[in-house]
């Protein structure tokens, strides 16, 4: 290919200048990569780790839990979860080198606030309740939830 102003071996002019408009695309493509992955991909297994398998085993020694646990899907969930996301960032890493830090800035913005959210909050109880009620005993949940709000009162 020839330089300024020539014409390369397709016929299109090459003008010297590099084209930004592509680099700002795919740099906020990355970004939002970055973002995706951090949410559904790195927060959730972070929540497994912090809150869902330890919560799972206070569960099954209070007697909560019955039948099979969910500690099993959380370890599926995790192990998956983390799997997609190194095979997204190494995507990333090996296809869009030069956009790399797009990808990082979406995951660390999007990351760092979602680490709020990976202990034992309300919702993240409420949603191990209702996505594990097959499971539970009735009477010992009661009995369990009657137990904390006794404690927090005497608090």
């Amino acid at each position: 290919m020839e330089r300024d102003g020539q014409r390369d071996d397709r016929g299109a002019v090459y003008s010297g200048r590099k084209d930004h408009s592509v680099t700002i695309l795919y740099l906020l493509l990355t970004w939002v990569v970055g973002i995706v992955a951090a949410s559904f991909l790195l927060a959730p297994p972070i929540i497994i780790l912090v809150f869902g398998i330890p919560f799972t085993y206070e569960m099954k020694r209070q007697g909560v839990l019955t039948g099979s646990s969910p500690a099993g899907r959380y370890l599926a969930s995790l192990f998956l979860l983390l799997g997609l996301f190194v095979v997204v960032s190494w995507g990333i890493w090996h296809f869009f080198p030069a956009y790399v830090w797009g990808y990082v800035v979406g995951l660390v913005l999007t990351f760092v606030p979602s680490l709020r959210k990976c202990g034992r909050t309300q919702a993240n109880i409420a949603d191990f309740l209702a996505t594990n009620s097959e499971c539970l005993d009735k009477d010992a949940l009661a009995r369990w939830m009657h137990a904390k709000e006794t404690a927090r009162d005497h608090q």
